[in-house]
């Protein structure tokens, strides 16, 4: 029997002499009145009827949010059965048209300013005549602000008028439909039980579920059954510790339980704030908090001859998950895992976070016939596809060696444009660089993410080949839930990193996302979790996780980006001499080499190799000495003496004044391919880290395949049979002290 206090009234009223407060909401009656703590949970299932994820099983896959969405996001756009936003097509009098189907339920949002509505038999719209309104529907119905105005569409209508701009106000509404939405139930399950658990269930592994659950460790948990109903099973709880119950295949029937009392004949002891049996259909799920009389879950397996197929997620604990976040239920960024991953942070933001001026306006930019404006601060490193030519920065050539060749305003990355078709040289070289490239030097999308996460280097479209290597894996919940910071977002063409997640007692809120793009690397944007699995879906994108990101053990600061709370540090350049590539670069044998003697106040150039003086050239008479186009340098044309591999540095002299020295090193190396189809590679003094084929393609340059990572010997052979039908061009990649340089074999 409902506990009750009864309090007295006075003669001649319209009360009754007495009323009696009940705290249930079972108990009936015309002289009964409910509780304040009964009316509070009134009051909290209506706000559940009406918050984003909750309340609105059956309908849509989600409810949607007002407040997420800025005005000018859905003033005249509306919502489709699949959650979708689609945009209404545009007619005349300041209005949109939205398709109907006759019979189907819609609701149509007043948004902020309200608007106005009609309902259509065709899309008849003319200046100065009435609309084809419907039958029954004929005329205009306003609507205020956060108003909602729900229909069926009657049999001949065809459009929802909805008006976005009267007088010279906008008006801001969106439309959805209300329909049953069974499919669009799998998604939100997925979406339900990672917001509160860290491991996701995979669905398609539950099967006969009849009276199951899942506990925190997400492992199938031991029924307790009931002692006399085999039908029943009991679950106990911690109140204040939030579940989520599934209906699955067939529905279910779930109570909340002070206790394990079932009696036939008698009623459940249930919970205050459940005092009743909760039906869930096939597909549907409710998410609640145990709330602080209850004890167990009752889930009854058969109802009427009919088995039903249903359980229950326990996830961890709240209030861990609080204090896993940062302490508190306030919005927190997730912490470093581990060393890996934020060394793929750290290296992912030298990338990004990277400030270069040019000294001249003639750097190129990619994909295009721009330049970048001399002596303006960029943020960001460049972009320019360089791998034809293998000078990838962070990669085949060092921070140092693109910054010090930034610095000389005879570099090579002012003289030359690898870009197939805009191509130019200051040494008579023609390039054949792909239709993103630009640059001598730069990186591209994915070789960020590669430099990141420490792996070989690799084409935006190979994410599907490495995680079938076993190297990625595809992540299982694609959704803001399901990601975590190092994860490589893959779309057609495009690889992004992302950087940095945000949770709200373990639900994912916010998620940044950094990417290598034209002309310079940035960060993209930081997304809401609604925001993220919009641009997942608008995008095309698969989420990829490094299963190896623990091999990633490395991390240097650099004096030229201060990354996270890294003091930034000035760097004295060398003003006096520097390659024509930068300081520290690596050279093949044969390749050209120039060095520039940016101060004319020294009048010998020293050549040292391995640390021994080779030779003293004297500038104004050495023949391989020549002034610069504006007569402000010397450049020292190296390219054919013959300089053999091995370690070289080279300074000015002024009697007995010297420069500091600039520094390169000759790699030897070379590659063969005999009649078995087998190549065979070798160097005195590098090591080879990979190999990979190449091809001309005539609409966007060389494409590049396979990049196989080789295991760091001087020597080897490697089979390449089953290559040679459709690449003409071979390469095996080489690591010196300084850089890489790739050695090629070119099929004649």
């Amino acid at each position: 029997m409902a506990n009750k206090t009864v309090y007295p009234f006075g003669p001649g009223g319209t009360l009754p002499s007495s009323i009696g407060v009940i705290n249930d909401l079972t108990t009936g009656g015309v002289d009964k009145a409910l509780s304040a703590e009964q009316g509070k949970l009134i009051g909290a299932r209506l706000d559940n009827l009406e918050q984003d994820g909750a309340g609105d099983f059956g309908m849509a896959s989600r409810k949607i949010n007002l407040s997420r969405y800025p005005v000018n996001t859905y003033s005249g756009w509306y919502i489709n059965s699949s959650n979708e936003w689609v945009k209404g097509t545009t007619g005349v009098n300041n209005c949109v048209l939205v398709p109907l189907n006759p019979g189907q339920q819609y609701k149509v949002y007043g948004g902020t300013t309200g608007t106005t509505l009609a309902l259509l038999a065709s899309d008849s719209m003319v200046n100065g005549s009435s609309p084809d309104f419907c039958t029954g529907h004929t005329g205009r119905t306003s609507i205020s602000a956060d108003d909602v105005y729900e229909f069926t569409a009657p049999e001949d209508a065809a459009y929802l008028y909805m008006l976005v701009r009267a007088s010279s106000t906008n008006k801001t509404s969106y439309i959805r439909t209300v329909d049953i939405d069974t499919e669009g139930i799998l998604p939100k399950l997925v979406d339900e039980i990672t917001k509160i658990n860290s491991k996701p269930i995979d669905l398609s592994s539950l099967s006969a579920t009849n009276g199951r659950f899942i506990n925190s460790a997400n492992e199938w948990g031991e029924n307790n059954v009931h002692p006399e109903y085999y039908e029943i099973y009991f679950i106990q709880v911690t109140p204040g510790d939030k579940y989520v119950l599934f209906g699955n295949n067939t529905g279910g029937v779930f109570a909340l339980l002070k206790n394990k009392t079932v009696s036939v004949g008698n009623r459940p002891n249930y919970c205050t704030a459940f005092p009743e049996r909760i039906s869930l259909g096939a597909g549907m799920c409710l998410s609640i908090t145990a709330p602080e009389d209850a004890a167990y879950i009752y889930i009854c397996t058969k109802s009427s001859n009919v088995d039903t197929d249903c359980y229950a997620a326990i996830p961890m604990h709240i209030t861990e998950q609080v204090a896993a976040a940062g302490g508190s239920e306030s919005v927190s960024e997730d912490p470093f895992e581990n060393a890996p991953e934020r060394y793929a942070w750290q290296k992912a933001h030298q990338i990004i976070d990277l400030k270069w001026t040019p000294l001249k306006g003639t750097i190129p930019k990619s994909s295009s016939t721009g330049k970048f404006t001399a002596n303006e601060e960029q943020a960001g490193m460049l972009y320019s596809s360089s791998i034809e030519y293998d000078k990838r920065v962070f990669q085949d050539v060092s921070l140092h060696t693109f910054m010090t060749a930034l610095h000389n305003p005879y570099s090579l990355l002012y003289t030359e444009n690898i870009r197939y078709g805009y191509s130019q040289s200051a040494y008579g070289r023609t390039y054949y660089g792909a239709a993103n490239s630009g640059a001598y030097y730069g990186v591209v999308c994915s070789g960020l993410t590669s430099y990141a996460e420490n792996f070989v280097p690799y084409g935006s479209a190979d994410m599907p080949r490495l995680a079938e290597a076993g190297l990625f894996e595809v992540v299982y919940d694609q959704s803001a839930n399901g990601v975590k910071r190092g994860d490589i977002l893959q779309m057609e063409g495009h690889v992004m990193f992302v950087l940095d997640v945000w949770r709200k007692n373990g639900v994912v809120t916010k998620v940044r996302i950094g990417e290598q793009w034209e002309p310079l690397a940035r960060v993209r944007g930081t997304y809401s979790a609604s925001g993220f699995n919009a641009l997942l879906k608008s995008e095309g994108i698969t989420i990829y996780r490094n299963k190896e990101l623990y091999k990633n053990t490395n991390y240097e600061p650099s004096p030229y980006v201060a990354v996270g709370d890294e003091t930034p540090q000035t760097v004295t350049y060398n003003d006096d001499i520097c390659t024509f590539a930068g300081d520290k670069p690596a050279f093949i044998e044969g390749d050209l080499i120039y060095i520039h003697c940016l101060n004319l106040d020294y009048p010998q150039m020293e050549i040292y190799k391995d640390d021994v003086l080779v030779e003293t050239i004297t500038l104004a008479s050495d023949s391989r000495a020549a002034k610069t186009s504006d007569d402000l340098a010397w450049a020292v044309n190296l390219s054919n003496d013959g300089l053999t591999y091995g370690k070289y540095k080279c300074r000015l002299k002024n009697g007995d004044t010297y420069s500091d020295y600039t520094y390169f090193e000759i790699i030897n190396a070379t590659v063969t391919v005999d009649g078995n189809n087998v190549a065979t590679y070798s160097s005195e003094n590098a090591t080879a880290v990979m190999w990979y084929w190449q091809r001309y393609h005539a609409a966007v340059g060389p494409r590049t395949y396979n990049m196989t990572p080789l295991d760091g010997k001087k020597t080897g052979t490697i089979d390449v049979s089953q290559q040679l039908d459709t690449h003409p061009l071979f390469k095996v990649v080489f690591q010196g002290e300084y850089g890489r340089v790739a050695a090629r074999w070119l099929r004649q």
